[in-house]
């Protein structure tokens, strides 16, 4: 069964999370938790592996860490995502 790596970061930057400010969730944490996956693995199931993440222009990131906040704020998730 494929994994989801949007997932696999969205857990990793929000495994401390225990409701704080939607601020609290910054680019550095997003930024951590992208270069904190394994490469090498398989894609997920949207074709997407860790390289893609790691090695794409830093807007990517920025652009990821402003759909988190958006999440939260919202209090709207994707299907499969939790917060641990």
């Amino acid at each position: 069964m494929k994994h989801s790596l949007f997932k696999e970061i969205f857990n990793s930057c929000f495994k401390d999370y225990s409701g704080e400010s939607v601020s609290s969730i910054d680019i550095e944490k997003v930024d951590r938790s992208i270069m904190s996956l394994k490469k090498g693995k398989a894609s997920d199931y949207d074709g997407l592996s860790a390289e893609h993440f790691q090695y794409a222009h830093p807007c990517v990131t920025s652009v990821t860490c402003r759909l988190f906040k958006l999440m939260l704020f919202q209090g709207m998730y994707l299907m499969g995502l939790e917060i641990a």
